[in-house]
């Protein structure tokens, strides 16, 4: 379990797959701040409520200029939190804070007659999960009750990438 004191990019190292990958040097990277692909490169998530994964969570800086940066791309790892989310709740990129994550949101269907763009949305749906929210810093370790994340919260996640 993890000990007090963990912030946003610090990761459990059980099943935890941490890789240096190739970055897109349009801004700098903060630990972290969840990561998406751009044209073949990770970059800070954008602020976007439609953004597709994959996804990874940064676990050092990158500055702007550099080349790579470190990733997580599976395992428990913690983020920043957008609004309120309820323990157990698929996450995805925030629409508001880039690097964020907030609750998910499943697209509009309708179930007698849908159409062919809800059809469509719904189908990629899952492409935006970013993990599910599994409380805060020590909390779920068999003593402690998992509770609900508040704005700006960090957060503990099981990251499952979006794609």
């Amino acid at each position: 379990m993890v000990t007090t004191g963990n912030y946003p990019g610090d990761y459990e190292l059980q099943g935890a797959v941490v890789a240096q990958s190739s970055k897109g040097t349009s801004a700098a990277i903060v630990k972290g701040n969840v990561c998406s692909i751009t044209s073949g490169k990770w970059n800070k998530a954008a602020a976007s409520a439609g953004l597709a994964g994959p996804f990874a969570v940064a676990t050092k800086a990158a500055a702007s200029a550099a080349t790579t940066c470190q990733l997580i791309f599976k395992g428990i790892v913690m983020v920043k939190a957008e609004g309120n989310i309820t323990v157990n709740a698929l996450v995805q990129p925030s629409a508001t804070t880039a690097g964020a994550v907030s609750a998910y949101t499943a697209s509009t269907i309708y179930s007698t007659t849908p159409t062919g763009t809800q059809v469509i949305a719904g189908s990629a749906d899952f492409t935006r999960v970013v993990g599910i929210y599994l409380g805060h810093d020590n909390e779920g370790d068999g003593s402690t009750i998992p509770t609900d994340a508040v704005d700006t919260d960090d957060i503990r996640i099981l990251l499952i990438g979006g794609a």
